[in-house]
């Protein structure tokens, strides 16, 4: 599968019969799993709140129905969760086990080769873990993901639209103006909507002698075609123009951009 430490309260929150949220569990897993990634060179994890509340419940479904799972039955799988919480994301994993020594959490899934990996991901920079003490039981589901930022879609366009003319200031090219063609917005969406982009269609806009279609949850990341265009001498002015999908495909969310250049 592809911020300021935050676990709620401090006490434990109870959740059923002989069950209940373990926060100072969390914490200790946590501490164990960014001391792992410092001694490997690698950043620590930032916890976030929505991944907390994630891992959380579905540490409460695998214990209530006594099962390890990384989907119950009748349960959304993981991006699917990760999703329903806001959370705007590229990439995601997931470790779930149990233990009956909290002490015992992190080691054990540094002892096996998907949960470590998962753990000493490069590309991952957020993380919540849920853990749930049920009798003689811990029951465990860390969640990670690569966090982008929330953005509507004014600030998505305004970004690839700086993005853009960094490019051109690094080619010692004038800067071009940019039009607001909110028509722009409206073709993009039809297409995120129909899943394909349409190059042709955009190419009959008068005066356009460009355009460049790309799909990314941070639409600050331009694509190759962008760097060539920026060079060329002639150009006036350009558009952007973003929809933001989350679907199936993307269930943690992307931007669907086009660039027109005039």
């Amino acid at each position: 599968m592809k911020y300021l430490f935050v676990i709620a309260l401090v006490i434990a929150f109870r959740i059923g019969a002989q069950a209940q949220f373990d926060p100072g569990a969390e914490r200790l897993v946590v501490q164990q799993l960014n001391d792992s990634r410092l001694e490997k060179g690698l950043v620590p994890l930032k916890i976030n709140p929505r991944l907390v509340e994630a891992a959380r419940q579905h540490s409460l479904v695998m214990a209530r129905r006594h099962q390890l799972t990384h989907q119950a039955s009748g349960e959304p799988n993981v991006q699917q969760r990760l999703a329903a919480t806001g959370l705007h994301f590229n990439r995601s994993g997931e470790n779930v086990g149990f233990n009956d020594r909290e002490d015992q959490i992190h080691w054990a899934f540094m002892h096996s080769p998907p949960h470590r990996a998962n753990i000493l991901t490069p590309e991952y920079n957020a993380v919540g873990i849920g853990i749930v003490h049920q009798e003689s039981e811990f029951w465990v589901t860390e969640d990670f993901a690569t966090v982008v930022a929330t953005l509507n879609t004014e600030q998505a366009e305004a970004q690839a639209a700086k993005a853009f003319a960094e490019l051109r200031q690094q080619e010692h090219m004038m800067p071009l103006g940019r039009l607001n063609m909110p028509q722009l917005r409206d073709s993009v969406c039809a297409m995120a909507q129909s899943g394909n982009m349409n190059n042709g269609q955009l190419m009959q806009t008068p005066g356009v002698r460009y355009v460049v279609t790309y799909s990314n949850s941070q639409p600050e990341v331009l694509p190759s075609d962008v760097q060539r265009i920026a060079a060329q001498p002639g150009l006036k002015r350009f558009a952007v123009g973003s929809c933001f999908v989350q679907n199936e495909k993307d269930p943690g969310g992307i931007f669907w951009t086009a660039m027109l250049f005039f």
